[in-house]
């Protein structure tokens, strides 16, 4: 099969699992930093109580929730104007990287969850479109704490939607002992044959796409698939929201592409673009097929909250 004359990009993606020098030591354990109320049963429990803040129209809801008995709702329509927010009552260390984790559940059609970290004088936060099926999806956030360290720092769970949006089950673990359990764990089960996805890799090539400073995915009806439009400043000057390539081949052993710097475990998925979109030509469309694959892959690790994207395009410049 083939896309306006291109070679389907995903029949090269069978291939790059790097397993190289795989030697972590077995006994790294996750040691998450205390999210208080995560799952807002206290909240629930004891209305009123500091762990989480309102801005905007919402409630804690104890008829729905992913697990446990209340989730944090967001009353629609709502256009990232409604939010809930978690101080960090536990510092966290200067320098270090941290992926903050949430689960997040809507109803209908063209909803945008957008989970956030932010501190005095910056801000990130990643856009993810949700699938109109009525089930819980996770959303995770890679962001390196600032050296000095912030007087404060807050998770902010937010949205663009028609309908209520739920949260549930927010927690925050140091980047490092993540890395070194998929390192660990994966290697094997990529060798078994496993579909597991390190990053996302899209083949723009042909299209016109140009390099940007906020690029989009968007699916074939328009809706957003991926967005970083929030993203702090350090990221989007220092990295970018995607790195850029003129060959696919350079795309495949992008080092964003890995699990762990220090472990070159890369294994992509890789997907056609079917057009470019925006003015300027900076984001892509891709079918509904690969959005969907892309969704799944998601469940099992959340590359996009780690900007591990490259996008393949004529110029790079």
């Amino acid at each position: 099969m083939q896309e306006g004359g291109k070679p389907l990009a995903r029949a090269l993606s069978v291939v790059v699992a790097a397993l190289l020098c795989l030697t972590v030591a077995a006994g790294a354990q996750e040691v998450p930093v205390r999210v208080i109320d995560g799952s807002f049963e206290s909240l629930a429990a004891t209305p009123g109580m500091e762990t989480w803040v309102l801005n905007g129209r919402g409630s804690i809801d104890v008829t729905m929730a992913r697990d446990g008995r209340a989730s944090a709702r967001l009353d629609g329509p709502n256009a990232f104007q409604s939010e809930w927010v978690h101080p960090f009552h536990m510092p966290l260390v200067p320098g270090r990287e941290y992926v903050v984790s949430a689960w997040v559940r809507a109803t209908g059609e063209g909803n945008i969850a957008s989970l956030g970290v932010r501190w005095p004088g910056d801000v990130t936060y990643i856009y993810r479109g949700l699938r109109a099926e009525d089930e819980w999806q996770r959303m995770e956030l890679l962001f390196r704490v600032p050296d000095p360290a912030p007087e404060w720092i807050q998770i902010v769970l937010t949205g663009d939607h028609e309908a209520a949006l739920w949260w549930d089950d927010v927690s925050v673990v140091e980047a490092q002992t993540i890395r070194e359990r998929l390192a660990r764990e994966w290697a094997e089960r990529l060798e078994q044959g496993e579909q597991l996805y390190t990053g996302l890799v899209v083949n723009a090539k042909g299209l016109g796409v140009l390099r940007g400073m906020s690029p989009r995915i968007y699916d074939e009806d328009g809706r957003v698939v991926y967005a970083g439009a929030g993203a702090s400043s350090d990221l989007v000057i220092g990295t970018g929201i995607v790195a850029y390539t003129r060959e696919l081949s350079e795309a495949l052993s992008h080092s964003r592409l890995n699990v762990d710097p220090n472990y070159p475990l890369r294994h992509p998925l890789v997907v056609d673009a079917i057009d470019g979109a925006d003015s300027p030509r900076t984001s892509v469309v891709i079918s509904n097929y690969d959005a969907e694959v892309l969704f799944r892959a998601l469940n099992e690790y959340d590359f996009l909250g780690r900007f591990a994207v490259v996008f393949v395009v004529e110029r790079t410049f």
